[in-house]
């Protein structure tokens, strides 16, 4: 692994972008400590730059190296998607070494990459401490934390996408894992599990936030089922345009997008809980097994259900494109009846040419000065000279024609012959 951690270190030196310079002046922080059987938050709910590098590093120890109670600290840092990180690159990278997370998981986050992952470092000697490094991405945030086993403290950095630096207002993720903590260091105090309690408390938030976005798609399956009229909803009888068919393909192509990421999250929770039945002796907690268990049921069937949504959302791809065709055939059929109108057009315009040409003809042709009706000879010896002039200009007006009509064919034709030499 040192190989890749220097790697990591190298990359994330190059393509780390980082923007200081319109934040805001505080850091939302989440101090968790656990102290003679009971759970509480500090109230303090943010920290100034200056302090989070020292807030975030090692607790004071008793002699053996336990600290007095577990603890969890949690410190978020917005981020753009996924760059750039809003903070100085200094501060950040002080952070992960007081965090002292694994250097790799600097190469997941510089690549973005989605899943949950784990680093356990094995001890050299007994008197070493034992950290274990853990990452998780998800289309929220990456959440990078470590825990040490020995003095009972997790530290954590929420680096949450998309998020302005300048909004005084907490993030509604930052929000919503306070209040997950805050639950279930209320319910479970007496099972708390050092080592796996923020893990836990990610894969709950993350199985209840796929619910979520699950019903949501649902209801997007549901109104196109409604509108085309195939599927288990009631028809609603409406005649559906070509620009609301179009603009329901587009929503029902947006929700295979949907239902495939939350595939892929649905396997990054159930990776997330399976780590904590894992490393968690759940016969000391078995209210911990419960919760486990009851999510871990819950991920199987999203599963099933997700496989199900996809199948009807494809249903409706296929109605929407044969009521695409459907509405095509309908425009080319009026078209037909236009051409053909417009044909009889022209061939209306064509015989009253025909029928007032000849006369025209003749009319113009007897006023020529180069006929004399009143003498004796009609036909004058210059008459020549009009036909002279009319059957060469006619022949010439013939040819322009044929050549501007047949010029893409005469291309066509000299682009293969230099193709040929």
């Amino acid at each position: 692994m040192d190989g890749l951690r220097a790697l990591a270190d190298s990359n994330f030196e190059t393509n780390a972008q980082f923007d200081d310079r319109h934040r805001r002046p505080d850091f939302d922080f989440i101090h968790v400590h656990l102290q003679n059987g009971i759970g509480t938050i500090d109230p303090r709910d943010t920290i100034p730059k200056d302090k989070i590098v020292d807030e975030m590093g090692p607790r004071h120890s008793l002699g053996n190296g336990s600290t007095s109670s577990p603890q969890l600290r949690l410190l978020e840092i917005r981020i753009g998607d996924p760059f750039p990180f809003y903070i100085d690159r200094q501060t950040f990278l002080e952070l992960s070494r007081a965090i002292k997370i694994d250097a790799y998981i600097l190469h997941l986050i510089v690549r973005n990459s989605y899943g949950f992952f784990q680093f356990p470092a094995t001890p050299s000697s007994p008197q070493v401490t034992t950290l274990t490094s853990y990452y998780v991405s998800t289309v929220d945030y990456i959440l990078i934390w470590s825990h040490n086993s020995k003095t009972m403290e997790t530290k954590a950095m929420l680096l949450t996408r998309g998020a302005s630096p300048r909004d005084t207002a907490k993030t509604a993720i930052f929000e919503q894992l306070g209040r997950y903590l805050h639950s279930f260091m209320s319910v479970y105090t007496t099972s708390y599990c050092p080592s796996s309690f923020l893990t836990l408390v990610v894969g709950t938030q993350l199985v209840h936030f796929l619910d979520r976005y699950i019903l949501s798609q649902l209801m997007v399956i549901r109104q196109a089922e409604a509108l085309t009229g195939h599927g288990d909803m009631v028809y609603a009888g409406v005649k559906l345009s070509e620009t609301r068919i179009t603009a329901l393909s587009q929503r029902m192509g947006g929700c295979l997008t949907v239902l495939a990421n939350i595939r892929r999250h649905l396997r990054i929770s159930n990776a997330v809980l399976a780590h904590v039945s894992k490393t968690t002796q759940m016969g000391k907690f078995p209210d911990l097994e419960e919760v486990v268990s009851t999510l871990s049921n819950q991920v199987t069937w999203n599963e099933e259900y997700i496989t199900y949504l996809l199948e009807r959302t494809r249903s409706q791809m296929a109605v929407l494109q044969g009521l695409l065709s459907h509405e095509d055939a309908i425009q080319g059929k009026r078209l037909a009846v236009a051409t053909k109108e417009d044909s009889s057009a022209m061939k209306t315009i064509a015989v009253m040419t025909m029928l007032f040409l000849p006369g025209t003809f003749f009319a113009a042709l007897f006023a020529m000065p180069l006929l004399k009706w009143d003498g004796s000879q009609v036909i004058q010896n210059r008459f020549w000279v009009y036909w002279a002039f009319t059957l060469p200009a006619t022949a010439l007006v013939f040819l322009v024609w044929k050549v501007l009509t047949s010029w893409s064919w005469l291309c066509d034709w000299y682009l293969q012959k230099i193709k040929k030499l």
